[in-house]
């Protein structure tokens, strides 16, 4: 199960789901050519991650690989986008609440 309310993230760690970023500029012009990465961390002032996924395309994959074994709980999430100038973009910061799994085979 996934869950995107405004910036808030809700997510069951362990399953299958995946996501899609459509940056655009403030004159609401699509951006393209970029790759990104989505950022996990327990707190902003945190030096480690929790999860990072480098962006296939304009998708986030969040899979059961990826996150079976991470600690259920609160957390910040950002996903940064490198443009094809080479300039840098952010989207979020926003909260990533992953939920517990009762079943976890």
């Amino acid at each position: 199960m996934l869950k995107i309310r405004g910036m808030d993230i809700h997510y069951i760690r362990g399953d299958d789901d995946s996501f899609t970023i459509k940056p655009v500029q403030a004159d609401g012009t699509p951006i393209t050519g970029y790759t990104g990465v989505f950022s996990v961390k327990r707190t902003y002032d945190d030096i480690g991650y929790v999860l990072q996924c480098p962006m296939d395309g304009s998708v986030v994959d969040l899979t059961h690989e990826k996150t079976r074994g991470l600690a259920y709980g609160d957390y910040v999430w950002d996903v940064q986008l490198t443009l094809a100038d080479g300039t840098h973009q952010t989207i979020g910061p926003g909260k990533f609440h992953m939920l517990p799994d009762v079943t976890t085979t």
